[in-house]
C-alpha cells in the first residue's frame, strides 16, 4: 500500500477512533446501574432496565470496535496494515473504506463467519 494511502488510512482510523470514544463515554453513563429510586413505577423502571441492557449491549460493541480501531492502528504503525491476517493477501481497498479496521479480506472474513 503506498504511503498516501497509509495516511489517508491513518486519518480515517483517528477521526473514527475519537467518534468511538466520545461515544463510548456517553454509553457508560446511560450502561450505569438502575438505582432502585421509590419515584419510579414500574413500568419507568423497566424500561429504564431495558435502556441500561440496550446501553450495555452497544457499549460493548463499541469497545470491541475501538480495540479493532487501536490494532489496526497499530498495524499501520509496523507495515502489516491492509493485508489479510488468514491469507496474507491485500485486503481491497474499497473494503477498507468501508471498515478501515479490518482485519481480512472479504473471502476469508466469509470462511471465518461460515464456522
Amino acid at each position: 500500500m503506498e504511503k498516501k494511502d497509509l495516511r489517508y488510512f491513518k486519518q480515517l482510523l483517528l477521526k473514527l477512533q475519537e467518534e468511538l470514544n466520545q461515544e463510548l463515554s456517553a454509553l457508560e453513563d446511560e450502561a450505569k446501574p438502575v438505582s432502585p429510586d421509590k419515584g419510579l413505577g414500574r413500568l419507568t423502571r423497566q424500561e429504564a432496565l431495558q435502556a441500561q441492557s440496550v446501553a450495555l449491549q452497544t457499549l460493548a460493541q463499541r469497545k470491541l470496535r475501538a480495540k479493532k480501531v487501536s490494532f489496526a492502528l497499530q498495524r499501520i504503525d509496523s507495515g502489516e496494515y491492509g493485508v489479510c491476517l488468514d491469507c496474507g493477501e491485500d485486503i481491497p481497498y474499497k473494503r477498507l473504506e468501508i471498515q478501515p479496521e479490518a482485519v481480512l479480506c472479504v473471502e476469508c472474513a466469509a470462511i471465518r463467519q461460515k464456522k
